[in-house]
């Protein structure tokens, strides 16, 4: 007589004898750290803040006062090289992958700006200058929206991946990404350095969430 054997003894059998019992595999991946439903991508439209801060730049001179007299004085003087630079914007940023679920593709933002320097300096003259406060205030509109390009890394485990921004020009910035729902990320964030204000250098830091 034909012994008929179930599906869940042999998955039994095959674990006692030190054999793998088969697996299911849910296609699930690790992006940043954090498992994901699906390979995700970055899609849509997100609410997005980006804060820049470049360094200012000051030489000291030291001068000599009546010099070739016995009544002699040292001056310090500053000399303002870079005044920096304060960047900070919140808005909508909008990220069409070329293809579905690329990584990479079109990039609109919407977003309300403020801009200055990070030192103002007046100086003495003659004529005088005075230091007056050069920060402005830019409110976007979605008739007319910055565009560009983006483009995503994604690191394995807990390692960062990177992103790509090109508005003006290439800023490459690593960056960590949260959780997928539905194969499409929620929330990432991003640090590094721009070389930017004739090759002084910025920190660049900003976070988007999707809406």
């Amino acid at each position: 007589m034909a012994c008929k054997v179930s599906t869940a003894l042999r998955a039994v059998t095959r674990a006692a004898i030190g054999l793998a019992a088969p697996v299911m595999t849910l296609g699930v991946v690790a992006l940043g750290g954090i498992p994901q439903a699906h390979a995700a991508n970055v899609s849509g439209t997100y609410i997005m803040n980006w804060t820049e801060i470049c360094q200012a730049l000051q030489n000291e001179t030291l001068l000599t006062e009546n010099p070739g007299t016995t009544d002699t004085d040292l001056l310090s003087m500053l000399n303002s090289v870079q005044n920096g630079k304060i960047n900070q914007w919140v808005g909508y940023a909008t990220f069409t992958p070329t293809v579905a679920g690329g990584l990479s593709g079109a990039l609109s933002v919407v977003n309300a700006q403020t801009k200055g320097s990070l030192l103002v300096t007046g100086l003495p003259g003659p004529p005088a200058t005075p230091a007056v406060n050069d920060l402005g205030l830019t409110i976007g509109s979605s008739a007319a929206p910055v565009t560009g390009t983006f483009s995503f890394k994604l690191g394995a485990a807990l390692n960062p991946g990177s992103v790509t921004f090109v508005v003006d020009k290439a800023v490459v910035l690593p960056a960590f990404f949260g959780q997928g729902v539905g194969g499409t990320i929620t929330h990432f964030e991003f640090v590094g350095l721009e070389p930017s204000m004739g090759g002084k250098a910025c920190s660049v830091h900003g976070s988007a969430q999707r809406r």
